[in-house]
């Protein structure tokens, strides 16, 4: 009775298992019929965009990056597409609801690219704000909201945003420059001299840093230092 028992509980077992293993293989041929149907999509747009038939690539790579098929570039193409088309507005509202649905950072930050390029600065900050917490680390996030800051006129967050960028990146020219010439046009003349200086040594013959040190000089009292900076930039190596 035992016996009988034991091999009964050991076949159902085995049918239960081989159930599991036929219905995860179905599941797996689902999902690679979806992903690889994304990815015949994405090939169709990049060849109907190739062939600047912008209209008809917008619902290939719409289905194909609603499907799973996120790339960088199609999403560039993408939003490209809609302005070659003259409908910048439908590609806006495509990728907030494509981004809220699945966070792509490549989504979010076309998003931004979007708003930035029509000076959407507000909506940028509302977009990147909330995904400080997610991406603390992303000096793409504190820059753009940074510049977002800068250009709707709020200096001291700006600065305040520059400095995170910074601290992420502390390479990275631009932000250098940019918190640099905030903090001359905010009168912390001092630091705004040090950052300039450390940017013309790593590339004397880029202008407007020069430019700008020398105003700052200028402005901060120092401009005999001024002057010298104006010299050089007029030719005057002595």
């Amino acid at each position: 009775m035992n016996e009988k028992h034991s091999q009964s509980t050991r076949r159902n077992q085995y049918l239960a298992y081989v159930g599991i293993l036929l219905l995860v293989g179905v599941g797996s041929s689902w999902a690679y019929h979806d992903f690889r149907g994304a990815y015949v999509a994405l090939r169709q747009a990049e060849k109907r965009f190739a062939q600047m038939d912008f209209a008809g690539s917008i619902p290939l790579y719409r289905r194909a990056l609603q499907e799973g098929a996120i790339r960088d570039q199609a999403v560039r193409h993408l939003v490209e597409a809609y302005r070659r088309i003259g409908n910048a507005e439908s590609a806006a509202s495509f990728l907030a609801t494509l981004g809220r649905q699945n966070g792509e950072p490549s989504i979010v930050f076309a998003l931004a690219g979007l708003y930035e390029s029509e000076g959407r600065w507000d909506e940028i900050i509302s977009l990147l704000l909330p995904l400080v917490p997610k991406w603390p680390a992303s000096s793409t996030v504190t820059r753009r909201l940074a510049d977002a800051y800068r250009n709707t006129n709020r200096p001291e967050e700006a600065i305040l945003w520059y400095r995170r960028a910074m601290a992420i990146r502390p390479e990275s020219f631009y932000i250098r420059f940019r918190l640099a010439e905030l903090l001359a046009w905010n009168r912390q003349y001092e630091e705004a001299i040090r950052l300039f200086h450390s940017l013309l040594k790593e590339d004397p013959e880029y202008r407007p840093t020069r430019l700008y040190l020398a105003r700052v000089l200028a402005w901060s009292g120092r401009e005999e230092e001024a002057i010298r900076q104006y010299r050089i930039l007029l030719g005057d190596k002595t």
